[in-house]
């Protein structure tokens, strides 16, 4: 009795492109598009093209290297969404996903009592780098759940307010 072939598995890489500038999954065989021209001295230099493709995709003001770490996170999990749904997401969408599956529901997770510590951008920005530190000690990705987890238990309470808060003005 013969075994039934198995499907051969599709070889997908991660490409960007000027029409997906976070990058996007393509066949690994496909060609890449030639460049048409070589940007100027007066386009967007990269730093400012980070922030500027954060701002629209996500709507949150962040600094250049949160955005930076944000954007590597948002372009990881569109490859997981891809890959969970079997299709392309579009770049908008991953980004909005993102922002109310992970980013939104990680900071929920912040006590009342601890949220004047940091900006919300700042906590889950120190959150990625700890899923950093965590997942290099451990050899895995530990995840972003368990490194907010563990930050949040662990070191922001020791992080001092950054809200002042005045005493009520006397009649």
């Amino acid at each position: 009795m013969r075994k039934p072939d198995k499907p051969e598995r599709q070889r997908r890489v991660w490409r960007m492109t000027p029409e997906a500038p976070l990058g996007e999954f393509v066949d690994a065989d496909e060609k890449p598009a030639k460049p048409t021209a070589q940007p100027g001295p007066d386009e967007l230099q990269p730093s400012s093209y980070v922030r500027s493709s954060w701002d629209l995709l996500t709507g949150l003001e962040v600094t250049e290297n949160q955005a930076r770490r944000m954007l590597n996170d948002v372009v990881s999990y569109r490859g997981y969404l891809e890959q969970k749904e079997g299709r392309s997401v579009p770049e908008t969408v991953a980004a909005h996903r993102w922002r109310a599956e992970v980013y939104d529901r990680v900071l929920a997770m912040v006590p009342a009592d601890l949220v004047d510590r940091l900006a919300p951008a700042e906590v889950f920005h120190e959150i990625l780098e700890h899923r950093w530190f965590l997942s290099e000690q451990a050899g895995t990705d530990v995840g972003t759940t368990a490194a907010a987890q563990a930050y949040i238990a662990r070191i922001l309470p020791q992080i001092t307010s950054t809200l002042t808060v005045l005493p009520e003005p006397q009649d």
